[in-house]
């Protein structure tokens, strides 16, 4: 019913909570939605692909102009 994935193929991704059913902490397949034949939905570990997919990229960015992602209070805010 579906193809395998090729080397070289693109894919989609989401990482999953332990434990599952699948043993596993990422899935992937090769169509447009997940097969739901899998029923991930309720293993889907949001955080860690909040983390991975946007925080990650952000935190370089500000790093690189110098900025902090968390407003830090110094003592030098109160003069």
């Amino acid at each position: 019913k579906y193809t395998p994935i090729l080397e070289g193929e693109k894919i989609k991704f989401v990482y999953l909570k332990m434990p599952n059913p699948f043993h596993e902490n990422v899935i992937g397949w090769n169509t447009n939605t997940v097969p739901p034949e899998l029923c991930v939905e309720q293993f889907i570990d949001r955080n860690l692909m909040f983390e991975t997919g946007f925080l990650s990229p952000i935190e370089t960015l500000l790093e690189s102009m110098g900025w902090e992602k968390e407003k830090k209070n110094a003592i030098e805010d109160w003069f």
